[in-house]
């Protein structure tokens, strides 16, 4: 058996280095930026091989680069292949620049360019980033902007006031009245401070260039006259500002406040039914929290808060208890006021009606047990239903591996194929409106001296009220009995004990039997007095199986116990997942597929980076035996050695024995043509 302990990734990353043939011609592979840049972009030329290459061999970058219009800065090699131009102020916004890369210099091999090589870029003008309190992001505060509202506009760099505030405006609806257009002038305009809104410091994004963020600026801007009220409008700002002319303009739509007055009241969830509230208040302008606890009442006189008296806003939840199907009345206090000042307007009353609550039908589902020694019931809880629905289906034994590895709901196929024999049951219930009751839903109770008698019952409730069905709940998959079952399952050994449900004492003589992923049986066992069953050896472990459609993979189902006892059966699925019992309850890591077996290791190099032409040194530890009990290896143990080339190639491929310590070391050096990538390293132990 071969076993892949651990890959360890090796990255050479030293650029190889291009050598052109006789007579081919020096060319550019790469230059920055093109079209639109930043003012503080860098402007770079890479060659597709080294011209500068050494301290003697260096070819002056004033005599190779030249820009136009100029460009102060510092001109350097970057590495052999690249040169760069750093400036030292900021590009002029809105100009563009013109780079020529002479043909009279030579690279490293003695070729030269066939002619000049020439790009272009513009470099960037001020770009409008964001707004308060209108931008770009929805926000309350644009639905109540006030008449002699100061706008800030935050751009990527400074701009020039008085060509911002020709090109800036207000523009309102026509259905406004009075005139359309509001000029705006730019006052001030200033650098972004810590205190500022989140909105204001991060205008640009999460992932802008923070680096150019000492250029960003914020611009105050006044309207020459007061505002509309309860108008809506648009902010028309360019969305960049350069010397020529405004390229483009964006619009931010806003709305002026108008008379303070109560808008609406309405369930908080926005359903259907909302029998006890909380309820929404909303006003058409913002009011603060605290002013809603002094200057409203909720009648009948029913006691209300509301989540913070200190923040500011149009829209109140109301969190009270209320009655199902009771009308209830909002009366606000003519001496309220919104956070402008204004004094309530027009009616200062609204009414809502609660309704009854939702017909609905709750019940267990999943993996269940009911007591054989009881009711034998599935408790239902229901309210507003008139008829309980439920459909009781028997899950065959050729079905209880399929059943017990997923359960589904009604679109699931194995649903389909159980409700071939299912019974259905209608159960009347009587209630009073909106008083939830539990009713229990009587189970069938399986014989196990009858052959064929199945264990397990697929169980789906719904209801009904009048002549409006309620679709079925999700699927319950329940087993009545008096035996409770606990496994625990290894690779080839395992223990069940089982116990009464009803009195918790040992069950002796109870047939235990162990079934694979498909219900194959594996093992069988009696307990003995303790109720103690254990499985010493089997042929063929459980294991993780996957369901036969994809519907509803078993997601680690690993096979199931039985155990039967006179006329009673129980069972329990084997399951990776288990909640109770996985390894992580216990502060152990699980071990899957090949870490199961009797074989641990590791294999590291001393760096994880490396240059052709340089050794890889590599080291492996290796133990035997299980996880918890691990030894040395047993003397004349060896193990296989392989260093994988990037491209599915083998640099190296050897067998040595493993040090008394359980250790082995190997090397290899990398060639001098190995290209840039990721290796691995492996070993592998053969048991």
């Amino acid at each position: 058996m071969r076993t892949v302990l651990l890959l360890a990734a090796l990255a050479a990353v030293f650029p190889s280095t291009a050598h052109a043939q006789d007579g081919a011609a020096l060319r550019v592979v790469r230059v920055t930026p093109t079209g639109d840049a930043s003012p503080m972009a860098q402007i770079s030329v890479t060659f597709d091989r080294p011209v500068a290459g050494s301290l003697d061999r260096t070819v002056d970058p004033t005599t190779i680069l030249r820009i136009e219009p100029a460009v102060t800065g510092k001109l350097e090699w970057r590495d052999p292949v690249t040169i760069r131009l750093t400036p030292a102020a900021p590009l002029a916004p809105g100009a563009r620049y013109t780079v020529t890369i002479s043909n009279t210099f030579r690279a490293m091999d003695g070729s030269a360019l066939p002619e000049p090589y020439r790009f272009t870029f513009r470099a960037q003008g001020p770009t409008l980033l964001t707004g308060t309190p209108v931008g770009a992001q929805d926000s309350p505060r644009a639905l109540h902007v006030a008449p002699n509202q100061r706008f800030e506009l935050v751009y990527s760099s400074p701009v020039d006031l008085p060509k911002l505030a020709a090109a800036a405006y207000l523009e309102f609806s026509a259905s406004c009245g009075g005139v359309p257009i509001v000029r705006l002038t730019a006052t001030s305009q200033r650098r972004i401070r810590d205190e500022d809104r989140p909105r204001i410091k991060e205008a640009g994004g999460w992932q802008r260039a923070r680096s150019l963020d000492s250029l960003r600026r914020v611009v105050q801007l006044t309207p020459a006259s007061p505002l509309p009220r309860g108008c809506a409008g648009e902010l028309v700002a360019p969305s960049e500002l350069v010397d020529q002319s405004p390229s483009g303009n964006l619009r931010w739509g806003f709305r002026t406040y108008g008379d303070f007055k109560l808008d609406s009241l309405r369930c908080a969830d926005g359903e259907k039914f909302c029998p006890s509230g909380p309820l929404t208040l909303s006003f058409s302008t913002p009011v603060r929290g605290g002013e809603v606890v002094r200057r409203l009442r909720l009648i009948p006189d029913t006691k209300f808060t509301v989540r913070d008296t200190i923040s500011e806003s149009a829209r109140w939840t109301i969190e009270a208890k209320l009655r199902p199907r009771f009308t209830y009345a909002i009366v606000a206090d003519t001496a309220m006021r919104d956070v402008f000042g204004q004094p309530l307007r027009g009616n200062p009353a609204l009414g809502y009606q609660t309704t009854g609550y939702a017909p609905a039908v709750i019940h267990p589902y999943g993996r269940l047990l009911v007591e054989r020694v009881g009711f034998r019931t599935l408790a239902v809880q229901h309210v507003n239903v008139d008829t309980l629905v439920a459909t009781v289906a028997p899950v065959p034994d050729s079905l209880e591996a399929n059943v017990l590895g997923r359960f589904g709901w009604g679109t699931d196929s194995l649903w389909t194929k159980l409700l071939r024999g299912a019974n259905t049951q209608r159960l009347p219930v009587h209630a009073a409106a909106d008083h939830p009751m539990i009713t229990g839903v009587r189970l069938p109770v399986s014989d196990a001296t009858r052959a064929g008698a199945p264990s397990l019952f697929a169980v789906r409730i719904g209801g009904a009220t009048g002549s409006s069905p309620l679709d079925l709940g999700p699927t319950a998959i329940v087993q009545v009995t008096d035996l409770g079952l606990h496994a625990k399952i290894g690779a080839n050994e395992g223990a069940v004990w089982v116990t009464g449900v009803s009195d918790g004492t040992p069950k002796a003589g109870a047939t235990v039997v162990l079934h694979d992923a498909a219900g194959r049986p594996l093992a069988t066992a009696r307990t003995d007095a303790q109720g103690l069953a254990r499985f010493t050896r089997f042929g063929t472990p459980p294991r993780s199986s996957d369901s036969d459609d994809d519907e509803n993979p078993r997601g680690g189902f690993e096979g199931f116990v039985s155990a039967t006892l006179g006329a009673d059966r129980a069972v329990t699925a084997i399951n990776q997942w288990d909640p109770d019992l996985s390894p992580w309850r216990f502060n152990a890591r699980a071990a899957w597929g090949d870490q199961r077996l009797p074989l641990a290791g590791t294999v590291f190099t001393e760096r994880g980076i490396y240059k052709p032409n340089e050794r890889v040194y590599a080291k492996a530890i290796v133990r035997s035996g299980a996880l918890g009990a691990l030894r040395v290896p047993s003397a004349g143990d060896s193990v296989k050695w392989l260093f994988h080339a990037r491209d599915e190639g083998m640099l190296r491929e050897v067998t040595r024995p493993l040090s008394a310590f359980g250790t082995s070391d190997q090397s290899v050096e990398l060639p001098a043509s190995a290209p840039v990538g990721e290796y691995v390293v492996e070993i592998q132990s053969k048991r």
